[in-house]
């Protein structure tokens, strides 16, 4: 992966991250008030989103070790 690649591999990383720390709470309220919620419960949306959060964040986890793993280490070839 080139540098420029890695660089916005890193900016969208950032950049979806800051959008889901800025809008958690307003994502958590429409889904315990969404009309399209009537079947299920709060608790059940809640869980299904968390359940959503832990698979992002095993992917976002995963990613940056693929950067980790791209960047030398200064005394390493």
């Amino acid at each position: 992966m080139s540098q420029e690649r890695l660089k916005l591999a890193i900016g969208r990383l950032e950049h979806a991250l800051s959008r889901a720390e800025s809008n958690g709470d307003a994502i958590i309220l429409a889904l315990k008030t969404a009309p399209e919620a009537g079947n299920t419960s709060p608790d059940e949306n809640y869980l299904a989103l968390e359940k959503k959060h832990d698979l992002l964040k095993k992917q976002a986890a995963e990613a940056l070790a693929a950067i980790e793993s791209l960047i030398p280490v200064k005394g390493q070839s």
